[in-house]
């Protein structure tokens, strides 16, 4: 949407391809990875580690999201699916 909203043409298509890139470059580095994360995962004695820190990250994640966006996230659950104020 405020690709969309930009004056010149470029603009909202550098936002775009950055978007682009954000979005696709964690899968490509998984993709090119994958042998070594299979070599990673077989060794049972990683998983420790493995969910220290998946588990770390996913917690830091909830708590900025709740910073930011919890507010809103609170009124959709609290009505139903619905960001209207009911009366």
């Amino acid at each position: 949407m405020l690709a969309s909203q930009q004056g010149h043409v470029l603009s909202g298509m550098l936002m775009l391809l950055i978007y682009s890139l954000g979005l696709g470059l964690p899968f490509l580095i998984s993709a090119v990875l994958i042998d070594r994360l299979k070599s990673a995962l077989t060794d049972q004695s990683h998983y420790a580690i493995i969910q220290l820190f998946s588990g770390s990250f996913l917690i830091l994640v909830g708590v900025h999201g709740h910073r930011t966006v919890g507010p809103p996230a609170h009124t959709f659950i609290v009505n139903g699916g619905s960001f209207l104020e009911t009366a």
